[in-house]
C-alpha cells in the first residue's frame, strides 16, 4: 500500500497536532492514539481527526509519527512550526518552509 502524510489533531483544532506517515487515515489516527502523546484539547478517540496532506513528500520516511518537526515542515506535513531556529538568521521563531528551508518571516522578507 502507498504511504501518505497525515496531520492528526483534535476536531476543530489547527494547532497541537502531529505529522504521521501511514497507509490510511484510520491507521494514522490509531498511531497517534496508541502513542500516548497528548493531543491539544479533547483526547477522546472519536474527537481525533486526520487530514491527508497530499503534497507531502513521505516516500523516504517509515510508517509512524514524524518526530523531527523541522523535517516534517520541509516535507510539507506542517504549514508552520513555532519556536525553532531559523535556517538563515538562527533566531528561535515561528518558521515556514520557503524554497526548501525553514525560515522566519523577517528572513523571507529579506530574501524577496
Amino acid at each position: 500500500m502507498n504511504k501518505r502524510g497525515y496531520y492528526v489533531c483534535n476536531n476543530g483544532e489547527n494547532v497541537g497536532g502531529f505529522a504521521v506517515v501511514a497507509s490510511t487515515a484510520k491507521e494514522a489516527k490509531k498511531i497517534v492514539y496508541d502513542s500516548g502523546e497528548i493531543i491539544y484539547g479533547d483526547t477522546d478517540y472519536i474527537a481525533i481527526r486526520t487530514r491527508w496532506v497530499r503534497d507531502a513528500d513521505v516516500s523516504q520516511l517509515p510508517i509512524g509519527m514524524v518526530d523531527d518537526c523541522r523535517d516534517a515542515l520541509i516535507r510539507g506535513l506542517y504549514d508552520w512550526i513555532n519556536e525553532h531556529q531559523c535556517d538563515e538568521c538562527g533566531k528561535d521563531d515561528d518558521l515556514v518552509c520557503y524554497n526548501g528551508r525553514a525560515l522566519c518571516s523577517c528572513c523571507i522578507n529579506d530574501l524577496k
